[in-house]
């Protein structure tokens, strides 16, 4: 684990920022790991394409980017939102406030949410309304997607 304050862009979870007189932005994205961040780094991308508005304002186009916006459309958005405010009521978040699950790091834990989807899948499509289902098998294989994130980061 990565407890010095060096570059780990491929950790991603909560931060929080500590910006000091003559230092770089530290940015805590796990208890005791960090990812030092220039404010120097950014670009403004550019695909040389042009939509022009009515105001005469110009802007790059939004051809080939992801709708994120899109996520929104429909219920689950809100679904899993409640099954994570939930979840944190029942599974203590870190003091710096990062989620409970975000601490999986192993294939164990990887197989575990892997296991949990595939059940509460099956309960999905049985029809069981005991618990949110659906919402529970997103949580489940983000879960998964991000412990396999977090084994191919290098360490």
């Amino acid at each position: 684990m990565n407890t010095d304050p060096s570059m780990n862009p491929n950790i991603r979870g909560p931060a929080s920022f500590a910006l000091g007189p003559e230092r770089p932005v530290l940015v805590t994205v796990h208890p005791g790991e960090f990812v030092k961040v220039s404010k120097h780094e950014f670009v403004v991308k550019d695909s040389g394409s042009r939509a022009e508005y009515p105001s005469g304002m110009v802007r790059d186009t939004t051809d080939g980017k992801a709708e994120y916006d899109r996520i929104f459309d429909g219920p689950m958005m809100d679904r899993y939102a409640e099954h994570l405010t939930k979840a944190k009521a029942k599974y203590q978040d870190d003091p710096d406030g990062t989620p409970n699950w975000m601490r999986a790091a192993s294939v164990e834990e990887m197989l575990r949410f892997r296991k949990s989807a595939a059940r509460h899948f099956r309960q999905w499509l049985r029809g069981d309304v005991d618990e949110d289902h659906a919402a529970a098998v997103i949580f489940n294989l983000n879960g998964v997607e991000y412990v396999k994130e977090r084994l191919r980061a290098p360490r």
